[in-house]
């Protein structure tokens, strides 16, 4: 994944991953999915993860995230009013967080783009 090689490491992640694998090898899981364009795949974990893992129970920073790339393979699939809300969730937990933080940018401008449309 580090290399950018998102397709090989998808299907790490497919033989890694399980329902009762813990939150980080799920989210990683998640992201390469969501490099690799394998939205379908990304829901099911992502779902699970933001569904499962609280706030206060995993990485609060990866947690966040999660809804972040979850919205991004909403998108992908086209399921934009999910998406939507998954980005509305970003921005309310942020939105006193620094401006600069990238997914926050980007979520906010998705977001806009997504009410706009």
């Amino acid at each position: 994944m580090v290399k950018g090689e998102y397709s090989r490491a998808s299907g790490y992640f497919d033989r890694a991953i399980s329902p009762d694998k813990d939150f980080k090898t799920s989210y990683l899981a998640g992201i390469a999915y969501v490099a690799d364009r394998q939205y379908t795949k990304a829901i099911t974990v992502l779902e699970r993860i933001t569904r499962e893992c609280p706030l206060t129970n995993s990485n609060i920073l990866w947690a966040i995230k999660a809804h972040y790339y979850l919205g991004l393979a909403y998108e992908g699939v086209g399921r934009k009013s999910d998406a939507a809300a998954q980005y509305q969730y970003v921005v309310d937990l942020w939105k006193d967080a620094d401006p600069q933080i990238d997914c926050l940018k980007d979520a906010r401008k998705r977001l806009l783009e997504l009410k706009s449309y």
